[in-house]
Formats: structure tokens, sequence, C-alpha cells
């Protein structure tokens, strides 16, 4: 499977890293889905140094899914702040981090609740939000989460962590940066 990237909207993101950087790692992902936690825990901090350099940046998005366990996610997703990409991320992380804590709440009323002991409130363009990225996942055809895409590798679900080291470095060689 290859995605152009060409193809991803800027809108609806959470930037982590300089803007300007030279290579560009695109991250769907769900706050709800273990595989994302794993790869959000496991596999980002990988990217943290290249980060710091101003060499790689991260672009998150977040996959709603109105279905099963991952619609917590969709739900919570709904109060997250876009905008102050800093304050998104640390929710974001936040939330990954504790999912064990919350991963049981089933409700909207749940949700709420969790959301609302964070400071948040219900975002009111949230369905807008949602349609966007339905549309943009639709057109990329991107199923799965988390899909994590480095150049022209892209990771569905499982991100091997060798596979994953082997991507971002060709990708930073493309770029004529060396590791």
């Amino acid at each position: 499977m290859t995605i152009d990237t060409n193809q991803i909207s800027m809108e609806d993101t959470v930037t982590v890293g300089d803007k300007n950087a030279p290579v560009t790692i695109y991250e769907y992902i769900n706050l709800r889905c273990p595989d994302s936690r794993r790869y959000l825990m496991e596999r980002a901090p990988l990217l943290d140094d290249l980060v710091a350099k101003g060499q790689v940046k991260r672009v998150l998005k977040h996959r709603d899914v109105y279905r099963g366990k991952l619609y917590a996610g969709t739900l919570l997703n709904r109060y997250l702040p876009y905008g102050d990409d800093k304050k998104i991320y640390a929710l974001i992380h936040h939330f990954t981090k504790h999912l064990d804590n919350w991963s049981e709440i089933k409700t909207e009323e749940g949700i709420q609740a969790l959301a609302e002991s964070k400071g948040l409130t219900e975002q009111p363009d949230a369905d807008e939000r949602h349609e966007r990225m339905l549309a943009e996942t639709n057109q990329l055809h991107i199923r799965k989460i988390p899909t994590v895409i480095v150049g022209d590798t892209v990771f569905e679900e499982e991100v091997p962590v060798e596979a994953f080291k082997q991507a971002v470095a060709g990708e930073l060689k493309s770029h004529n940066i060396e590791l």
C-alpha cells in the first residue's frame, strides 16, 4: 500500500516539532486504540532526538471510528482543542499513557465526565472536523489504526521497531541527513 502524502490535509492535525522540518511522519491514531497506544508509547519516542534537532516533524491525526471500543476515542476527540498543538499533544500523551484508567468507559456521559475532569469542553467544530477526517481517510484508503506513514513506507496496526527505524533512516537519507 502506498499513500500519496500530498493528499493529506494539514487541517485538523497536531504537529510535534518544527513545522519546517525536512522529514514528515504522518500518524493516524485513535485515543482508545491499544495499538495506537503501543506506537505512541514505544515507537514514537524513537523520534524524539530527531524532532529536537529539527530534522523530523510528526503530524498526528485522529481517526474517528463509530463502532466498538474505538468509539470512546472518537467521543473523547470531540473535546480536544485543535489549534493549540502543545496542549493537545500533552492531552493525547496523558490519555494514551493512562488508557488503562479510562478504557472501560463506554458511554457518552462517561467520556464527557472524563473530558471535563481535564477542563475540556466539547468543541463546536467537532462534527465538521469529523467529516473532513472521514473524507480524507476514505480518499487515502486508511482503514487500520494506527497508520503511520514514513516516506513511501506505510505501517498499519503494527509498527515493528526495526522496520520503523529503517524507514526513518531511509527517509532521512533521502533528504541528505545522516544519523
